[in-house]
């Protein structure tokens, strides 16, 4: 995909990128693919559906309540997606069986949960939710190698302090408050500039 740098941005390239990909633009080897990842990230959150971590949480989500709109596997009720993609990824991620690409991703233990519960909840086919998974992959994993940093074999984004816990206790309220705000898709900006 070309981009005019006058024009376009990064996150409007990649916004692009998502918007007008389909399922019909997977070849038959990718699609295969997809579903083999779908599978895999399935066949580990039952195999870990029974370990403590897994049961504690299962129980702290059921007693939280919500709306049911999607499934979270080894719990008998829908929750709401946000709470089902959370069990799911756990379970996903719990044994360390998830697939693995360089420099040391796991993306379907992060996007098939989200997928799955999203996709749930909105009624999406089985078409799209292959389609959203390909494109995520793809994203999740140009982003991690395009952050990676042979020298350290760490992610150049938490070398500067760009992950979560930059912002432990101050999402979402506080976070506004500070001066930050979202002024595009993915791009995170405070009053002095971009993080």
């Amino acid at each position: 995909m070309k981009r005019d740098p006058h024009t376009s941005s990064l996150v409007s390239s990649m916004a692009e990128f998502v918007h007008r990909t389909g399922f019909g633009d997977l070849p038959d080897p990718i699609r295969r693919i997809a579903r083999q990842h779908v599978l895999d990230t399935i066949g580990c959150c039952l195999a870990a559906a029974r370990l403590e971590t897994s049961r504690s949480l299962a129980s702290y989500l059921m007693s939280e309540g919500g709306t049911g709109q999607a499934t979270a596997i080894s719990i008998p009720r829908q929750l709401p997606a946000t709470q089902a993609a959370f069990m799911n990824g756990l379970l996903a991620r719990s044994l360390e069986y998830d697939d693995m690409a360089m420099p040391d991703l796991h993306p379907s233990g992060v996007i098939v949960p989200v997928m799955l519960a999203v996709g749930e909840w909105q009624g999406a086919t089985g078409v799209e939710l292959l389609a959203a998974l390909v494109v995520g992959l793809e994203l999740c994993i140009r982003i991690g190698r395009a952050g990676y940093d042979a020298d350290t074999r760490t992610s150049r984004f938490l070398q500067r302090g760009l992950d979560d816990r930059r912002f432990a206790g101050l999402w979402p309220g506080r976070l506004w408050r500070r001066g930050c705000l979202v002024s595009k898709p993915a791009e995170l900006r405070t009053p002095s500039g971009s993080l």
